[in-house]
């Protein structure tokens, strides 16, 4: 059988989630072909230098970045490519961008099967009933969608996906890598770490409030966790004025964009991993801390939040509650290194589900549902909706 998935970018998490879902598939009698519409730009442009990494993975538009190509640009070379590989089933991102809504095109058109990755939830983002009407005429093209976990059903739900339709395992990471211990550790002393994408989203003005309020909350003889901050983008001038605004400079330790390995040892030696988020669809910085044995403070906001955290590998937080976390860090500052221990152990357990077996094997239940069971049949007017569509990239 011939399966292709396609995307605006396969960056970053994407590379070890595909390759070995085309050994797990290939294993069982079926070739996968890899569709990357972008080869520049993308919110992981520190990670755009990657390599395609396996013979089966190409790029349509290797030189122009996603806010460069409409889908009606993409739309020729895409069918042109496909009607190629001839797929029976085509995987695809989101609908509302234009790698999962040409894929349900071109899908409809051919009589082939889809499956669409995504791990919104609906009340995360809100719309107005037009635009919902829309997309569950879109929706109804599709014939097997997949979610992180279970909590995803009533967003499944709502866009008219039945229980058999849903599968599990979209957003894991590479457990094994993140699991190496590092041979030395990247800082002498005890600290906290924090970091990504420096947008507003994020919460950074609220981690170092938080982290201001620890300070203040130690007293003389406590050893003190310094703060690491990773990252960079457009709120970086206003972080560097909260550090000084509240005297952090000694304290705070700037790191740019740290590749997967400086994470990784920076993560199995840090007191706590913060991601104090005003909203994240899942949140897979939390994954690679958990696999690396570090304790996390999460938002209730993140997608991963109950999925992942409880008392044994950490604390959640509403992203407004400062005086919390800074509590929270003060309690793990004074654990005992046998504690954190105990807690790096209990990190490492709760994460082990969430492998790439997980993803794999959620890819090829949905692959199996469709090949098993014939298509969903659309109305004159879905059809002209889902013709329509070409989606358009709006990255967060």
């Amino acid at each position: 059988m011939e399966v292709a998935i396609i995307h605006t970018d396969f960056r970053l998490y994407w590379i070890a989630r595909l390759r070995a879902l085309s050994v797990y598939l290939k294993e069982r009698g079926i070739n996968l072909h890899i569709i990357e519409l972008c080869g520049k730009g993308s919110p992981y442009k520190f990670a755009e230098e990657i390599k395609m990494p396996t013979d089966n993975w190409c790029q349509l538009f290797p030189k122009a970045g996603p806010e460069d190509i409409s889908g009606r640009k993409i739309k020729r070379p895409l069918f042109e490519l496909l009607d190629r590989l001839n797929p029976e089933i085509v995987i695809a991102g989101a609908i509302a961008f234009p790698s999962g809504a040409l894929s349900i095109q071109w899908a409809k058109k051919r009589g082939k099967k889809t499956v669409i990755f995504d791990d919104a939830k609906i009340e995360n983002v809100i719309r107005n009933g037009f635009v919902n009407f829309i997309k569950k005429r879109v929706y109804s093209g599709v014939d097997a969608i997949i979610y992180p976990a279970d909590e995803w059903d009533e967003t499944g739900k709502f866009w008219g996906f039945e229980d058999q339709r849903m599968f599990y395992g979209i957003d894991v990471v590479d457990n094994d890598f993140w699991n190496m211990r590092p041979q030395k550790s990247p800082l002498t002393g005890k600290y906290f770490i924090a970091g990504g994408r420096q947008i507003p989203e994020k919460n950074f003005p609220g981690v170092l409030k938080a982290y201001s309020t620890y300070l203040n909350k130690a007293h003389s003889a406590d050893k003190i966790d310094k703060l690491v901050l990773y990252g960079n983008g457009p709120e970086r001038e206003n972080i560097t004025a909260i550090i000084k605004e509240y005297e952090l400079e000694r304290n705070v330790i700037i790191k740019d964009f740290l590749s997967q390995e400086e994470l990784r040892s920076y993560f199995s030696v840090a007191s706590l991993y913060i991601l104090f988020s005003n909203y994240e669809s899942w949140g897979l910085s939390v994954n690679e801390a958990l696999a690396s044995g570090c304790p996390v403070a999460v938002s209730v906001r993140c997608g991963c939040a109950r999925s992942l955290v409880d008392s044994s590998t950490g604390a959640l937080f509403s992203p407004d509650d400062t005086e919390g976390l800074a509590n929270y860090m003060k309690k793990i500052a004074a654990k005992s290194p046998e504690e954190i221990e105990m807690m790096r152990e209990a990190c490492k357990i709760k994460i082990s589900r969430w492998g790439l077996e997980r993803f794999c094997s959620a890819v090829n239940q949905a692959i199996h549902y469709c090949s098993s069971n014939p298509g969903r049949k659309l109305s004159l007017t879905t059809r002209m909706i889902i013709r329509m569509w070409n989606g358009r990239y709006r990255p967060v």
